[in-house]
């Protein structure tokens, strides 16, 4: 099980499509994929959908943020914290 953000940071987004996605332990959504462009921080975004149908779209990067996440092998990522807590299942 990885996070939203080793996938993206792992360039196997699309493995995760249409997979579901939780927070600890609670269902989140299925994720459908990203809008924008990897090298556009302001309109790049991750797209879920909830059980109700309903859209929800999280920044990859949040400007009002100061946070940097250390991976175990060292390497740095500054996406959206919420990224990091979204877990995929395979």
């Amino acid at each position: 099980m990885l996070s939203i953000s080793e996938h993206y940071e792992k360039s196997t987004l699309s493995l995760a499509i249409g997979k579901r996605s939780f927070i600890n332990t609670c269902y989140f959504g299925q994720f459908i994929g990203i809008t924008g462009h990897d090298l556009d921080h302001a309109n790049l975004s991750f797209i879920f959908e909830l059980d109700n149908k309903k859209r929800v779209s999280i920044p990859a990067y949040c400007s009002r943020l100061n946070f940097e996440y250390h991976y175990p092998d060292g390497q740095k990522s500054y996406l959206n914290p919420l990224l990091h807590c979204i877990m995929i299942i395979p």
